[in-house]
């Protein structure tokens, strides 16, 4: 096979880009100022181009400093800046997740066949559709910080969790990785230095350790039919797929066990306690599940491999997807004039009760041979 022939950077790098290059044109539909409401910059998005034109913003937006640092840096207006950064950290992000999966031994074709799966996901294809955030940022870093905890590189994965941290508070939760791969003093100290930097900027720009953001964790949305929804919807049937695949972790020794055992652990208590913090962006929340869940599926689409027909099985899924998220967001076939997303995805229903109905029937198919 061609792609075998590859250099592993060369194949991560080719990966990412025809990925990343897919999506924009596929799903990229947001202008400034667009007579659509749904085609328009979010209010998140608009925050940090104020940020990178010298607008002051409230809290938490304005303790989130690098990415409009960034973008100030370059040399580009802040639009074209932020575009840029985000379309960067997109290959980023794809390149550590392809990274990560290697360092489990994860055959290409199975990469690539995940990855593809996952593409057309909510909380994947939903970045595609508003490359303005510090969501994708964020995410590339913590994708290049576990890399480096998986290869026990102190100094580097104490940078990129900086990094992140500095985009999105999103990876804190990820500092206990630090206990399990080095000393107990270098522990201590990476943990004191990353205290420092989630709370000194804060307190000097906004003289509070919040930084403006208040919401309290909101525990009764376990009973809320649209926190449910959004929640399965983020992943759809790659909450089973990722879940059940991880059993294979049990296969792993030493390090690579403690740290998926890890991952696993945090990712999905810091998605959930993020998501009851952030009711109207619980999707984007369980963007933090991506690692985990994406490493639990190519187990999973592995074993399903070996079995007969089962590339049929699997493309459908991948095809189900597509349907799925095509019906979600304005893309290159379907568009129009709405105020939102959900509108858009009730014009469109009849697509999605296919794609779902679709990805049931094809799951209960591949769950079985799985457990066979």
């Amino acid at each position: 096979m061609f792609f075998n022939k590859l250099s592993s950077s060369t194949f991560s790098f080719l990966i990412s880009l025809v990925i990343t290059s897919f999506g924009f044109l596929f799903f990229y539909q947001r202008f400034q100022d667009a007579p659509s409401l749904l085609n328009t910059f979010t209010y998140d998005a608009q925050m940090y181009l104020n940020m990178a034109n010298k607008i002051e913003v409230p809290g938490p937006f304005s303790c989130r400093i690098l990415l409009p640092f960034i973008a100030k840096l370059l040399p580009l207006k802040p639009l074209q800046s932020i575009f840029f950064i985000n379309i960067v950290s997109f290959v980023a992000l794809f390149y550590g997740l392809i990274k990560m999966l290697e360092s489990f031994s994860i055959d290409r074709k199975v990469i690539i066949f995940t990855l593809g799966i996952f593409f057309s996901t909510y909380s994947v294809a939903y970045n595609f559709t508003n490359p303005f955030l510090t969501d994708l940022p964020a995410l590339a870093t913590m994708l290049f910080f576990i890399n480096s905890i998986i290869k026990f590189q102190f100094v580097t994965s104490l940078f990129w969790f900086v990094s992140s941290l500095l985009f999105r508070e999103t990876i804190i939760v990820l500092a206990p990785l630090f206990l399990i791969t080095f000393s107990l003093k270098k522990s201590i100290s990476a943990c004191v230095f990353i205290l420092l930097i989630y709370t000194i900027p804060k307190l000097l720009i906004s003289g509070d350790i919040h930084c403006g953001f208040h919401s309290l964790i909101s525990f009764h949305l376990l009973f809320d039919i649209e926190f449910l929804t959004k929640t399965i919807l983020s992943y759809g049937v790659l909450w089973l797929v990722g879940i059940l695949g991880l059993t294979s972790l049990k296969n792993y020794k030493g390090h690579l066990f403690k740290v998926g055992c890890g991952l696993l652990i945090l990712s999905l208590v810091g998605s959930i306690l993020s998501s009851f913090k952030s009711v109207t962006d619980i999707t984007r929340m369980y963007f933090l599940a991506l690692p985990i869940l994406t490493l639990g599926s190519t187990f999973f689409i592995k074993k399903i491999s070996l079995q007969k027909h089962s590339f049929l099985y699997l493309a459908a899924l991948l095809l189900a997807g597509f349907l799925l998220s095509t019906g979600f967001f304005p893309n290159i076939l379907i568009h129009g004039d709405f105020n939102s997303l959900k509108e858009f995805a009730r014009s469109n229903i009849y697509i999605l009760i296919l794609g779902f109905f679709i990805q049931f029937i094809i799951l209960t198919f591949i769950v079985r041979i799985y457990f066979k």
